[in-house]
């Protein structure tokens, strides 16, 4: 059963008081409006080892919290939201993340600092009304192929296999291949969707479920809504389309998810087919970042390619007009 604390929680919150709405410099309003709103839960807020709240943007609900960011802050009743899925909190909607005031308690009103407008405060009724998304990526088929979990122990040989080779890695930034770091690998995609994070897939044939790449994302962030995308494909499968459509795959449930508005790359300059690669789907070339990474004990430049979610969309609907 999903709980308050945890990633991807859908939370119901309900105004239990007149809403303080501040509207611009020096112009603030008092608003009877307990109309519940709804939003999900994307982070936790902490003070050093400290937890004392929950962030995430706002679903749905009157107008005026449309677009903004919904931070929960613990009370000093001090429910434990680890077990709880109804509870009393303060609550701070805005542009962004609330920080930490340190002249105040963090469940007094002025323990926490929101930029911007505008903001809306008071305290509510938090209540779990849906269930976090799955603890694993969903499988996508591909022509010929699939995008599926990575398997910790079932896909180590095979990974470890093909980042051998030094045709795979010689224009990336990865450190010399061992099997530690293939099974770091593994485990770290696992533990990311784990924790609703966005992770990679492992890019499998369709015909033996062999592993021949991996695809998706080394980090995110949720609160500036970018994430990282990366990729490897083993060299017998270079050049017939199957990491592009892998890409385009990944791309396209992503942005459906409503949690990315950019997906960015970065590629070394010297690596024309990753380069050839996020052209073909759509990435723009945003500069050139000097001596960025050093690669396995050489500094090099990387191109820094990225897509937004609004021309991704764009591109689509220009596609179905086209058909």
């Amino acid at each position: 059963m999903a709980v308050i604390a945890d990633i991807g929680t859908v939370l119901r919150l309900t105004p239990q008081d007149d809403l303080c709405l501040a509207l611009g410099d020096g112009v603030y309003d008092m608003c009877d409006d307990q109309t519940p709103f709804y939003f999900r839960v994307q982070g936790h807020l902490y003070d050093g080892q400290l937890f004392y709240g929950l962030f995430g943007p706002v679903l749905s609900g009157p107008s005026r919290y449309a677009g903004l960011i919904c931070n929960i802050l613990v009370r000093t009743d001090a429910t434990d939201w680890r077990k709880e899925t109804l509870s009393q909190v303060n609550f701070k909607v805005g542009p962004g993340v609330v920080t930490r005031n340190h002249h105040h308690h963090f469940g007094h009103p002025d323990g926490t600092c929101l930029e911007g407008f505008p903001r809306i405060g008071r305290f509510g009724m938090a209540e779990v009304v849906g269930a976090p998304p799955s603890t694993h990526p969903p499988t996508i088929e591909l022509d010929g192929a699939r995008l599926r979990p990575l398997r910790i122990v079932a896909d180590a040989d095979a990974l470890y296999a093909y980042l051998r080779n030094p045709a795979v890695t010689e224009l990336t930034s990865y450190p010399v291949v061992s099997e530690s770091l293939v099974d770091a690998m593994i485990d770290r995609a696992a533990s990311r969707w784990a924790a609703g994070e966005l992770g990679k897939w492992g890019v499998a044939l369709q015909h033996d479920d062999q592993l021949v790449g991996t695809c998706g994302f080394n980090e995110w962030s949720p609160v500036h809504r970018w994430a990282e995308l990366a990729y490897d494909l083993a060299q017998p499968h270079w050049g017939k389309g199957l990491m592009r459509q892998a890409v385009a795959a990944v791309l396209q449930w992503t942005f459906r998810q409503d949690q990315v508005d950019r997906v960015h790359a970065y590629v070394r300059v010297d690596n024309k087919r990753s380069a050839g690669l996020l052209d073909r789907v759509g990435f723009v070339r945003e500069g050139c970042l000097r001596r960025y990474r050093v690669c396995r004990g050489h500094p090099h430049d990387f191109y820094i390619y990225a897509l937004l979610r609004s021309d991704w969309a764009a591109a689509q609907q220009s596609s179905r007009k086209a058909t």
